[in-house]
This record gives structure tokens, sequence and C-alpha cells, in this order.
């Protein structure tokens, strides 16, 4: 395949939304939260990487009891899915089932073609 032939959906980086998390009402987290928000990741074309109590910690600080990666197509999609309505009405489930939550957005890393 030639580069020309390459979609920009091939070559745009993917988006990731990084949370770490201290749940201190797994009921309300699961229950409420994570049934609201689950069809909003799908709805926004994104999937769950890693979802996840702390495992292993190799060097540094790690807070929270609670590890959540997402992709998305592109940050772009990420930020949309964020900024969408379904998803900030989801999140004041998130804001009274846990102590603190710390929320990133990126972009992946897309190897240059040779």
């Amino acid at each position: 395949m030639s580069k020309e032939s390459i979609s920009a959906a091939e070559t745009t980086p993917k988006g990731y939304v990084i949370a770490q998390l201290e749940i201190t009402d797994e009921d309300m987290f699961y229950n409420e939260y994570g049934a609201r928000t689950f069809p909003t990741v799908i709805a926004n074309k994104g999937k769950i990487l890693v979802t996840t109590q702390p495992s292993d910690k190799l060097e540094g600080e790690w807070i929270g009891n609670w590890t959540v990666i997402i992709e998305f197509p592109s940050k772009v999609g990420a930020l949309d899915w964020y900024n969408s309505k379904a998803y900030q009405d989801a999140m004041p489930y998130r804001k009274n089932s846990t102590k603190f939550s710390n929320l990133i957005v990126l972009d992946g890393f897309t190897p240059p073609l040779s």
C-alpha cells in the first residue's frame, strides 16, 4: 500500500482518556455512573481498554483505587465524548461516588511510515 492510498482515519492518532479514581461508593459508581457512561463511550466509537484496580506499581506515586483507559478514534473524538450531553448528565454520579478523580485526554502515537 502506498502512502498516497492511506486514508486520514488510518493516520490520525487515536485519542485516549485516562482516569485515576478513588471510588468510595461502588454501588453508585457501577450501577448509576457505569450504567450511564458505557453507552456514551460506545455511541462515540470508544473502546474501554483498561478498567482495573491498581496492580503492581513500578515507580512513583499512583493514587486512587481504580484506573480506566478509554480509546477513541481521535483526541477530538475523545473530547466530543467528554463534552457530550449524555456524558455530562452521567458525570455527577462519578463525582458523587468518588473521593477524587483525575482525567486526562491525549493523542496516541502513530509511528511514521517508511
